[in-house]
């Protein structure tokens, strides 16, 4: 068996111990350091990587298993009332990992949630709501059901399996973290907003909440050049819940990528709104599939697209949603890089 090396406490291929030595590093995460299989070689093995949920003043994600039976709890927000809000959620933030890691297999977020008051289903939403990515740019997501009613006192352990972009997640090697939940039952809040009504129990034997991915290590990502930058106003009315209509309460706006594109970065920001002022973002290729999505509470969207999901490039599509409101008014961005000229 091959000698296994540990960086943030999660297993790799001792290729990957390289990079140990080349960058000083906060923290990292390995895997195969080879690229996605491709038509020249055979294909890699993703490896499985785990990172436990901390809580404490700055809850994080740490690659030591739990020790301690006794959990911290941290607070999971009421989605109805920070719904469109730019916080509030149970965020927990991760080091760097050190290396460009592609998530391209099974991705699940495993919780423990506990009830200090009485909370129960609202409607057709989901119990809850888990999300994966880089601070700010959290494309993967994925809803889980947990219980449709808990009393105080009542635990559930929850596994929410998370929707991937086409082509894989891409971690980049200087870019935090991030594991976003989001509390969807309706609660009534000891405090007034529902916050401290259902709590996420993590770092404790007993409720061992984490995030496992697959992933491999892909070094040699082309480095972005001087971007392409593009920016409008429009304006959406209409919500999507009673289903999503183009021109109503949803726009496609055109999105050119030319062959040989290093990285696609789209900025998607709510102006104004009557009511909840939730938009989703959506990014569709020539083909019309679904590249990559935004879709958290809030009234900000980032996308981010790289080399494996580009390919050759085409027209493609960026589609705003309105979930939230009546009416809202929104701005998009986006940069499109090409890769970065080679040194003389």
């Amino acid at each position: 068996m091959p000698l296994l090396v540990r960086c943030l406490g999660m297993r790799r291929a001792p290729a990957f111990a390289l990079l140990l030595v080349l960058a000083p590093l906060a923290g990292c995460i390995g895997g195969p350091a080879a690229p996605p299989a491709t038509d020249e070689g055979p294909a890699v093995v993703p490896e499985r990587l785990t990172l436990w949920l901390t809580g404490g003043s700055r809850p994080g994600l740490s690659a030591n298993a739990p020790t301690s039976e006794k959990p911290e709890e941290v607070a999971g927000g009421n989605f109805f009332a920070q719904w469109g809000e730019p916080g509030g959620y149970a965020s927990f933030i991760g080091a760097p990992p050190g290396g460009n890691l592609l998530v391209v297999g099974n991705a699940t977020v495993t919780f423990f949630a506990k009830a200090n008051g009485p909370a129960v289903q609202a409607g057709v939403f989901p119990h809850f709501i888990a999300y994966l990515g880089t601070v700010g740019i959290l494309n993967a997501d994925g809803s889980a059901q947990g219980s449709a009613a808990m009393r105080p006192g009542d635990v559930v352990e929850t596994k929410s399996d998370l929707k991937l972009p086409k082509g894989g997640l891409l971690l980049e090697r200087d870019l935090a973290l991030q594991v976003m939940l989001s509390v969807v039952l309706t609660q009534a809040g000891a405090r007034g907003d529902g916050s401290d009504d259902v709590v996420f129990l993590v770092n404790s034997t007993r409720t061992p909440s984490r995030v496992e991915f697959d992933a491999i290590l892909v070094p040699d990502l082309p480095a972005p050049g001087e971007p392409e930058a593009g920016k409008l106003d429009d304006r959406l009315a209409g919500s999507a819940y009673a289903g999503a209509r183009e021109g109503a309460s949803q726009k496609s706006h055109p999105l050119a990528i030319p062959p040989g594109t290093a990285r696609v970065f789209v900025l998607l920001k709510r102006d104004q709104a009557a009511g909840f002022g939730d938009l989703d973002l959506a990014i569709v290729d020539a083909n019309g599939t679904e590249v990559a999505r935004g879709v958290t509470p809030f009234g900000v969207e980032r996308v981010l697209l790289h080399p494996h999901q580009l390919g050759a490039g085409g027209a493609w599509k960026m589609v705003v949603s309105n979930y939230g409101s009546a009416t809202s008014t929104y701005s998009l961005e986006w940069r499109v890089h090409p890769v970065a000229p080679a040194e003389a």
